[in-house]
């Protein structure tokens, strides 16, 4: 499947995975023409998913799978084939697995990693990577990530807990997080939040439900929420 799209230099780009075999990275001009620029998994047939995009300080970020060596981060300055390089983790086989977002927020790239492992945050300024939060906000059942978004000052991130289910935090510096929605937004089959995003002054995140099926929720100040959606 297509896992993210993203535009850069004029471009958009696509990323699969959930297949059998490595991720691609395709790219067009028109939208209808498509060339491949990434097509064996940054040469490493276990790197099965690219799951999410970032344009930051000039540079495509994307981020991906690798089933032994878990998340990674490549960038590269035009998206062209054989131009990536991977930036982040420092060292191979952290216990994160997989990016599920990026966000720029007070001048730097954060990326929301999950696992098998709690939750991580990780963050960089251009430069090395920093893990600025690793215990699922202060929960080691909190171990899924959903995508992040800026508003109205703070940076904002879902996530998911085999526990309290989907919930939502917020940061104002990166170091500090506070959940500002109750757990599973009052519904306990509310497993996650997906997707955060930002459209006409309001945010936005969706919920997987496998049991009353997907919600959509938004917010004037990222505090108060109403269901946007029918189940």
């Amino acid at each position: 499947s297509v896992l993210d799209l993203a535009v850069f230099n004029r471009r958009l780009y696509a990323s699969t995975g959930r297949g059998d075999g490595p991720g691609q990275i395709w790219r067009s001009l028109d939208g209808g023409t498509w060339a491949p620029m990434v097509i064996t998994g940054f040469s490493d047939p276990d790197t099965v998913d690219i799951t999410a995009f970032a344009e930051y300080g000039g540079m495509l970020y994307a981020g991906a799978t690798n089933l032994t060596r878990g998340a990674q981060i490549w960038r590269s300055s035009t998206g062209d084939n054989n131009t990536w390089s991977q930036v982040a983790p420092a060292e191979p086989g952290a216990a994160a697995g997989r990016v599920t977002g990026f966000a720029v927020y007070d001048g730097a790239l954060y990326a929301a990693v999950d696992s098998d492992a709690p939750a991580q945050i990780w963050r960089s300024f251009g430069g090395v990577w920093t893990v600025v939060m690793s215990d699922g906000f202060g929960d080691g059942l909190t171990t899924a990530t959903g995508g992040m978004a800026e508003f109205a000052g703070h940076l904002y991130v879902g996530a998911g807990s085999e526990v309290d289910g989907a919930q939502l935090w917020r940061t104002h510096d990166g170091a500090a997080w506070e959940r500002v929605v109750n757990a599973g937004f009052g519904d306990p089959n509310n497993e996650k939040v997906e997707m955060v995003f930002v459209f006409r002054n309001d945010l936005y995140v969706s919920l997987a439900n496998v049991r009353t099926g997907i919600e959509l929720w938004r917010s004037d100040s990222g505090t108060l929420w109403e269901q946007a959606n029918r189940d």
